[in-house]
């Protein structure tokens, strides 16, 4: 595949190439970007590093399909002596390699450190909340995920997708009067997770904003996670995603990038913990526009802004306004 090809291909089916640490989930749950970030993008070279870092801030509540206040998500958590959801920020800086062995096969590894800050009330009485926060810096859980080429042809291919969530990250926490954050907060979920997915990608010919011929791939991708049992006996609820992208050259070395991405997240088993299961798992769209700039051949940054276009939470749950994700990758063996 000629290099300004491989770039376009790269451009529009991955980007992110992040392995987000965690998802919209209960209360104490962390927030993560649903990007395609697992996509045969190595075609870009046999070799790949990056690093990303991705920010979220969820300080909304959200309840069904609608944003309420803190006096409303108090009353739907069932008032006093429940607990309130105020605050999760994350920032999380992801380490990625890959490596093409074979025409056909490729094989990732991701590793992400999650520096996090979590608070919370106990709603003691009517106005009064004794707030709980936490910060929490380590090493999240790493995944290996292997990429077999189904399919090749001159405008299009298909890559099936397997691998595993590993239990390596940081599960214990500090104690804050007298508690710890819920397992799906910490950076580490003590699971080990089977990762499945497939990626359709067709490559079009359309024209440049100067009026130059070029290739324009539009990728179609979807993604489960199932989830095992981890700290606590907490087992987070397995999660689908689908996704939709293209990108559109705008000059020399520069490409717009868009994406639309579907989640789908099932309630949790709580386990030993003292969460409500009912106020767990969501539903939600997303649209990700962003920009791809190669800087020499091999070395490119990128950058997503994502919002979202509609969720429907199960009970009170935290949300962010938008999703931040940056990052650099470097690709030999052309």
């Amino acid at each position: 595949m000629h290099t300004g090809n491989r770039v376009l291909l790269a451009g529009a089916i991955a980007a992110a190439l992040v392995a987000a640490p965690g998802f919209a989930r209960a209360n104490c749950g962390a927030e993560g970007c649903p990007l395609d970030s697992h996509g045969p993008e190595t075609l870009f070279g046999r070799f790949s590093m990056d690093v990303a870092y991705q920010y979220i801030q969820a300080d909304r509540h959200w309840d069904g399909s609608h944003e309420i206040s803190e006096d409303e998500a108090i009353a739907a958590e069932g008032g006093l002596g429940h607990i309130l959801e105020q605050l999760t920020t994350t920032r999380s800086y992801n380490f990625n390699a890959r490596a093409r062995l074979t025409d056909r096969l490729m094989l990732s590894a991701s590793v992400p450190y999650i520096d996090r800050v979590h608070r919370h009330a106990l709603v003691h009485h009517a106005g009064y909340l004794i707030e709980s926060e936490w910060h929490m810096r380590g090493m999240a859980d790493a995944s290996v995920l292997a990429n077999w080429t189904a399919l090749r042809a001159s405008d299009h291919s298909l890559v099936l997708q397997l691998g595993v969530k590993l239990p390596t990250g940081q599960t214990n926490v500090e104690v804050v009067d007298g508690e710890t954050p819920e397992p799906s907060a910490r950076p580490g979920s003590g699971s080990t997770d089977a990762l499945l997915g497939a990626q359709y990608v067709h490559r079009f010919t359309g024209r440049t904003f100067r009026g130059l011929s070029a290739s324009i791939p539009v990728s179609l991708g979807v993604a489960a996670r199932i989830n095992g049992t981890g700290t606590e006996e907490y087992r987070m609820g397995n999660e689908w995603q689908a996704h939709m992208g293209a990108s559109v050259p705008l000059v020399r070395r520069v490409l717009l990038l868009g994406q639309l991405n579907a989640s789908a997240h099932a309630r949790d088993d709580v386990g030993n913990t003292d969460a409500e299961p009912h106020n767990t798992g969501n539903t939600a769209l997303y649209a990700s526009p962003g920009l791809r700039a190669e800087l020499t051949p091999g070395v490119a940054m990128f950058g997503y802004y994502q919002f979202r276009l509609y969720e429907h939470t199960n009970g009170p749950q935290l949300t962010a306004p938008y999703h931040l994700s940056l990052g650099m990758v470097y690709a030999f063996g052309m």
